[in-house]
């Protein structure tokens, strides 16, 4: 079975013990209850076009320069999902697909996504999980609760929200292909603000997957592995997810 190498920026985790996961939802429910009265008092929302208001979109096509393995495209102008942690939301993930090549193998230095946000951060919570489905959080294969991460704007906007592209370090290997993984990445903040992953239809990306097989997350909203069509609507939802690093066949990099 694949398994990543090195992730020095955090621990890789080659075998999760069952209990790490269950102490921790365990730990984000608490923090959810004792902050939910006063969020959902404030009407907090799934998506950007809820949370935000009426506004001019500005969708300013962006390419990929860097040694970008992975990226699902940019912000389409349709809407945004919650990936966002210590914000006034506690906790929630979304999750995207994506497939390594046959017979490639990718070292990952920088994990990314991009965000309609009025959030402040400089770390971000990421993980990248085998398995994923209804119901289900498969197995995490790699992750980092807390990795340094910088907040760069876009040039896009939608819904009141300037986009921001948060970036984390990495250092793991995924591989060799033909294989699929669900990545997420979620900044954290101050205890203010929101952060929602970008949907996208994949313009200007790089191996994109718009399969709409993608899941949402949270203790807060009291969702567990459900689909993102439940937070959004029908329709293909995919997000503005990335990974930078080199490919040892090169079928992947810029």
């Amino acid at each position: 079975m694949p398994f990543p190498l090195g992730a020095k920026e955090c621990s890789a985790l080659f075998a999760v013990p069952p209990f790490r996961e269950i102490i921790m939802k365990r730990l984000l429910i608490a923090a959810a209850v004792l902050v939910g009265a006063a969020s959902y008092a404030q009407e907090e929302y799934t998506t950007a076009v809820d949370a935000g208001k009426e506004a001019d979109l500005v969708l300013t096509p962006s390419e990929e320069t860097q040694a970008t393995l992975f990226y699902e495209g940019n912000f389409n102008g349709v809407n945004g999902l919650a990936s966002e942690r210590n914000t006034q939301v506690s906790d929630a993930r979304t999750y995207d697909d994506f497939c390594i090549p046959s017979g490639a193998t990718w070292h990952v230095t920088g994990i990314f996504g991009e965000f309609l946000a009025n959030a402040v951060w400089t770390m971000a919570h990421w993980e990248i999980r085998s398995g994923v489905a209804v119901g289900t959080g498969g197995t995490l294969v790699v992750d980092c609760p807390g990795s340094g991460a910088d907040r760069v704007a876009t040039g896009r906007s939608g819904f009141g929200f300037i986009e921001y592209r948060g970036t984390a370090t990495a250092d793991f290997t995924l591989g060799p292909g033909p294989v699929c993984y669900h990545m997420t990445v979620a900044p954290i903040g101050d205890g203010n603000g929101r952060a929602f992953v970008s949907t996208t239809s994949g313009a200007q990306g790089v191996n994109p997957l718009i399969n709409g097989n993608s899941f949402f997350d949270s203790v807060f909203f009291q969702v567990s592995w459900g689909r993102t069509s439940d937070q959004l609507g029908a329709g293909t939802w995919d997000f503005a997810y990335g990974l930078m690093g080199t490919s040892s066949n090169d079928n992947a990099t810029n």
